[in-house]
């Protein structure tokens, strides 16, 4: 026995009264909630015609070619037309109108059997009601899906007058036939493959709309059908009267259509638009009344099967990526050559590159000025490549302190520089800040083509941009031996297994922070953290403590003595390559590191029975140039704050989790960032880590790098002593980033005192 399909729910209107039996009332007024203030009069583009499309040279004939490139042009350039020698059979199509015209005139008692529930859209009533307060259209509508056959409504199918029910069995069908010619001979256009338009449309859900527009005493003051586009594939419109009503916004003005006889109007739908990647047009359009005549009309839907999946067809993504990827290729060159670059370094970075798609949808928002369609940003690629999909302005740019908008050219893309490509020109090129606003009447499409490095490239740019954007990296491929980081963890794990009488033996004295213990307490009344830890300078080796690092366990002092060496190459290399990505001197960052300081914080997070009410470690941003942090234990704990969020950091494999500290924001004069970071614990599981941490030599003093510095981009850190600068950091309780601010210029401070 065949199961019955569930009924499919497709959305609900909120139930409103007759308009028509209103209309019978010989008003002088409209009701107030039908009245639209400040609506737009009917500006009219003189001698302007949507274009006629015969689908018999469409088809067939000599013809058939430039017949498919005037369709092809009518759906880019009015996303509208009417077609004439369509085939459907012109008897149905009179019984078709005098059946729903009858259907209009039932009782509306009759009517009543007939109308829309609180679940469903179908029946009689309108569409598009959310609440009790939204003006109304003038207007009333008889709706209902019809194709395929299991998702109809039965109970209201059955009910209608059988002479219509039979017709519309017949009309649908022949509706179908004409939808599929035409989608598939704008496939054709597209040149889509001949599967994805089956895919796509073959068992397509069909629906109807029958529209009612009574007369009305002010039709000034009102709308038939609000301006809106369709959310469908394909309209295909059947004017069943002369009343004329009909109209499409074209250059800003509303066009109004003439039906031509015994033609359908069709127009492109959202879902086409999307299926062709924006090639298509799904044209905003309205009805507006009469105050004399009452009009009649039959608009039916068609739309993808409800099993496919909506995006841009394959084929047209592949031609538009590459020839994006082409475009691209040829500006980059040409700013390479301006540049004065050499060919084989353009080549190795962008031969190759990474090529990503952002759609964008922006629709009318009823208070623009209180949002923001796309917030404030520079775009992290090399170069991104916009297409205005259709003509809504929205795109701004910052020029000068002043948000620019931009109108787009006809048939023009927009580009902008990235920050990738800021960084290869060290700063010759700028990646500029833009956004995207939002329109109270009308939506807003467009699709960013972004281009980016290829993934092999060098380090500099991906590393520049981790630095600027989050502050915090994991780094893999570092060259330091695994056989010495496993060896590292093993010995950590037995020093914190070692009887407590062991390691009181290292416990910190009264005013160091080094040795074993806590740090940044400076209070009896003071919160603690859960975590116990063993801090130590390590490099230079004058500067180790005797009864620390001398007496750790020798496996362990063997181990922490390679390791200390090895994590100081890599600190060096990574921080010259940061200096690289900047445009800063080697000198700026060898005078402050290659002799600094490095010091180890070996931790140990127990198990918590209660871990939502401690911290392992409060939240905090480290004093440091570098932090280099190695998971021991698999047991996740570190978490770093984006945005106003806490993100859970999951160690890779072999990697090292590196960090930006407030000395290197200060000496990069704030373009890298110290990020705020804790550690949270597990009521089940220890937690094991080890962070080293390197800082400019103490003998010094450090501000921002003078390369760094123009008039325009002054500084933003005053000067400080090295030794001044930790001093006032571990005398601090850890909170925040609390400290650096200290020392940020401000408030009448011109960085010399």
């Amino acid at each position: 026995m065949e199961s019955t399909p569930a009924k499919m729910y497709f959305g609900k209107s909120v139930l409103v009264p007759s308009v028509q039996e209103l209309a019978k009332q010989n008003l002088t007024n409209i009701p107030a909630r039908y009245v639209r203030q400040g609506q737009e009069s009917p500006a009219v583009s003189a001698g302007s015609a949507v274009p006629v499309i015969d689908i018999q040279k469409l088809i067939s004939g000599d013809s058939m070619d430039s017949e498919l490139q005037k369709l092809h042009s009518a759906c880019q350039q009015w996303g509208f037309l009417q077609v004439i020698n369509h085939g459907v059979t012109p008897w149905l199509l009179e019984d078709f109108k005098r059946e729903v015209v009858e259907l209009f005139r039932l009782p509306m008692e009759e009517k009543k059997k007939l109308w829309q529930q609180e679940d469903s859209f179908e029946g009689f009533g309108h569409i598009f009601v959310v609440s009790e307060e939204q003006k109304l259209d003038w207007s009333d509508m008889f709706g209902l899906w019809t194709l395929p056959p299991p998702i109809r409504n039965v109970d209201l199918f059955q009910k209608l007058p059988s002479k219509l029910r039979d017709i519309i069995e017949a009309y649908c069908k022949e509706i179908k036939s004409l939808a599929t010619i035409i989608l598939c001979q704008l496939g054709k256009a597209l040149k889509m493959e001949d599967n994805e338009i089956r895919d796509l449309f073959s068992d397509g859900m069909q629906s109807m709309r029958m529209n009612y527009y009574p007369p009305c005493p002010e039709p000034d003051k009102t709308i038939g059908l609000s301006p809106h586009s369709d959310a469908d594939a394909l309209t295909i419109l059947l004017q069943l009267n002369d009343t004329e009503g009909l109209q499409v916004r074209k250059d800003d003005a509303w066009v109004p259509i003439k039906p031509l006889p015994n033609a359908f109007i069709v127009n492109i739908g959202d879902m086409m638009e999307i299926v062709s990647n924006g090639v298509y047009r799904s044209i905003e359009h309205r009805a507006i009344v009469n105050s004399n005549g009452e009009r009649l009309s039959v608009a039916t839907f068609y739309n993808i099967n409800v099993e496919a999946e909506l995006g841009p067809a394959q084929n047209i993504m592949e031609a538009y990526s590459k020839e994006i990827k082409s475009l691209a290729m040829i500006i980059l060159c040409q700013l390479g050559k301006a540049l004065r670059m050499d060919e084989k370094e353009m080549e190795g970075l962008y031969s190759d590159g990474v090529q990503s798609i952002r759609m964008n949808y922006y629709p009318p928002c009823p208070e623009p000025y209180k949002t923001i369609g796309f917030s404030p940003h520079s775009d992290a690629d090399a170069l991104t490549v916009l297409f205005q999909l259709n003509e809504t302005e929205g795109l701004q740019v910052r020029k000068d302190g002043i948000w620019v908008p931009i109108k787009p050219l006809p048939n023009a893309l927009i580009v902008n520089i990235g920050d990738m490509m800021e960084i290869v020109s060290n700063g010759v090129y700028r990646s500029i800040e833009h956004r995207a606003i939002v329109n109270s009447d009308k939506e807003r499409l467009s699709v960013a083509t972004f281009y980016t490095f290829n993934l092999e490239s060098e380090l500099g740019p991906k590393l520049h941009l981790a630095c600027k954007d989050w502050g915090f990296f994991q780094l893999v491929n570092h060259e330091v031996s695994l056989s010495l980081v496993e060896k590292v963890k093993s010995e950590i794990k037995a020093f914190f297994d070692l009887p407590m009488e062991e390691k009181k033996k290292f416990e910190q004295q009264e005013g160091d922070s080094e040795g074993y213990g806590q740090a940044f307490v400076v209070s009896e009344e003071q919160k603690l953290d859960w975590a116990d830890i063993l801090y130590m300078i390590t490099l230079p080796t004058i500067l180790r403590k005797p009864h620390l690092f001398p007496m750790l366990p020798i496996a362990l002092r063997n181990a922490l003595e390679q390791y200390s060496a090895e994590l100081k190459k890599l600190a060096m290399k990574i921080l010259y390559k940061m200096a690289n990505a900047l445009g800063m001197q080697d000198e700026d960052i060898n005078i402050l590191f290659e002799e600094g300081l490095q010091m180890m914080r070996i931790n140990y997070y127990p198990p918590c029975p209660e871990p939502e009410l401690v911290m392992g470690l409060c939240p905090h941003s480290d004093s440091v140039g570098l932090t280099i942090l190695l998971q021991v234990s698999e047991v996740e704990g570190l978490q770093i704050k984006k945005n106003g969020a806490w993100i859970p950091v999951t160690p890779l494999p072999d990697a090292f989790v590196v960090n930006i500290g407030d000395s290197l924001e200060i000496v990069t004069n704030g373009i890298y960032k110290s990020i705020e970071h804790r550690a949270v614990v597990n009521e089940d599981k220890e937690r094991i880590s080890i962070a080293t941490f390197f800082s400019p030599k103490l003998d010094g003093d450090f501000g921002p790098a003078p390369s760094l510095l123009t008039p325009q981009c002054p500084a933003q850190f005053r000067r400080i002593g090295v030794a001044d600068y930790f001093k006032g950091f571990l005398s601090r309780e850890l909170v925040g980033k609390s400290y650096i601010d200290t020392i940020r210029i401000g408030n009448g401070d011109d960085g010399n005192n």
